[in-house]
């Protein structure tokens, strides 16, 4: 069990030293993702800047994401779930409209310290842990179309079947467990507190 999220960040960091990258970028998913991919940062005198996918709930159960709104902006959509869960077009357009907003809102909040410079680099993407791995799967597919060089991506924990789902998506995984017996990634943390704003914009800063 991980004491914090920072502690989770430090025994990362012993996963990725000595390893060779190219003009490295550490990419974090806010809140939590940022506190555990300041300690990569340092390690590898990289910036650490922040990048965002908003998941597109159903509307009668937002838990259940029937898309996400890339870091591009994107909208995508499972349009057989949605048909399934019995919405129309109208239904789709306002819940995608508000998960739009939402991202926008946050984009702002975080623009100085916001993701795009890619080219001719080696990246690594950091949350404190994965879950359904919805919206992160999300943001590796769009770093994928970006012109990095590697993409790797360092997680404190897992569900082990996970594994099997992220290992051919990205050049690196590098994770510290990956339990059979997960049920939410709190579990794994002594403490997984919320994190304030102002805790994160001291990682950025």
């Amino acid at each position: 069990m991980f004491v914090n999220r920072y502690e989770a960040g430090l025994l990362l960091r012993e996963k990725i030293k000595g390893k060779k990258l190219i003009n490295p970028l550490v990419v974090g998913v806010p809140r939590g993702g940022i506190v555990v991919a300041a300690p990569l940062a340092e390690l590898l005198e990289a910036p650490l800047k922040v990048i965002i996918s908003k998941k597109i709930g159903l509307p009668r159960n937002e838990e259940v994401a029937m898309g996400a709104i890339t870091p591009g902006g994107e909208a995508i959509v499972d349009w057989v779930l949605a048909k399934r869960a019995g919405l129309t077009d109208s239904q789709v357009e306002m819940a995608i409209s508000k998960a739009r907003t939402e991202w926008e809102l946050k984009k702002e909040k975080y623009l100085p310290w916001w993701a795009e410079d890619f080219e001719d680099r080696d990246v690594i993407l950091v949350d404190d842990g994965i879950a359904t791995g919805y919206t992160i799967k999300v943001i590796v597919n769009y770093l994928k179309e970006q012109p990095l060089l590697q993409l790797w991506l360092a997680i404190p924990v897992l569900p082990e079947e996970k594994l099997e789902e992220f290992l051919p998506l990205v050049d690196q995984l590098v994770y510290l467990k990956a339990p059979s017996d997960f049920y939410a990634v709190g579990q794994f943390y002594q403490d997984f507190s919320q994190v304030e704003e102002d805790e994160v914009l001291r990682y950025l800063s």
